[in-house]
């Protein structure tokens, strides 16, 4: 009965023990497919978005770029799914991506990206391995003359094993940024690179990571910054998405 007893705790313990470490690594595997970006938006508090026809236009330098077409029609899907309505051409239709609205466009929608050289940073990691600890001291009897028992102090150094040390390794740090900004499509375009008259809505993603590539974290930083569209007005946030990639590198 005894040993029953033990085998059942022994195994309730192992079990015990297998769901702490699937926990440990569904949390681990949760972190490691999140971005986080810095999102910051600027737009009128009396601006209705919902329900308006919009077009995604692009500049001369970005009409040729397929990387381009690729985010704009990322961008095209998430203001649509904030009830706005596409009127623009579809990206696979046309050999180049359009740069002036179409005539049925209420809103002109333009986006920017970029992504500096990086910069180093130190990253600090413990190193394990087994070690002294101690002294321990522990009572020890001993027979003295005429059989009397004493006791003596005698220390021990028993090994753990823990953190032996830091390992110091150099890592690279990237800045990504992207930018969209909404203008009246019926306004005249702005002259000398000023904002036109008609801007209504203007919207930054920040992430900063290891990616030295901005396809792997576009989808997420778009994402994250059409979370809330058009969000608080002036304030930014800290929003975490989810990647596609189940095991990118951020």
């Amino acid at each position: 009965m005894m040993n029953q007893t033990r085998k059942s705790g022994r195994s309730g313990g192992l079990r015990a023990a297998g769901v702490a470490l699937l926990g440990a690594v569904a949390l681990l595997a949760g972190c490691a497919s999140t971005l986080s970006s810095q999102v910051t938006a600027f737009h009128l508090p009396d601006t209705r978005f919902e329900g308006r026809r919009f077009a995604v236009v692009a500049s001369a330098e970005q009409a040729g770029s397929l990387e381009y077409r690729s985010y704009a029609e990322q961008v095209r899907r998430a203001l649509s799914a904030h009830g706005l309505v596409d009127v623009g051409p579809a990206a696979s239709t046309e050999p180049a991506a359009p740069t002036a609205s179409p005539p049925g466009a209420e809103l002109a929608v333009r986006l920017h990206y970029r992504i500096d050289d990086g910069r180093p940073v130190a990253v600090s990691s413990p190193t394990y391995g087994y070690l002294h600890a101690g002294p321990v001291w522990s009572m020890t009897p001993y027979i003295g003359p005429g059989g009397r028992v004493h006791y003596t102090w005698v220390p021990s150094w028993p090994m753990t094993y823990g953190v032996v040390g830091h390992e110091v390794s150099q890592s690279v740090i990237y800045r990504r940024e992207l930018r969209v900004e909404i203008d009246d499509a019926r306004q005249p375009p702005a002259e000398g690179g000023k904002p036109p008259p008609g801007r209504l809505y203007e919207g930054v993603a920040i992430s900063e990571g290891g990616s030295a590539t901005l396809a792997p974290v576009m989808p997420a930083m778009i994402r994250a910054l059409f979370a809330e569209f058009p969000g608080p007005s002036g304030r930014s946030r800290i929003v975490r998405v989810p990647f596609d990639d189940p095991a990118p590198k951020r």
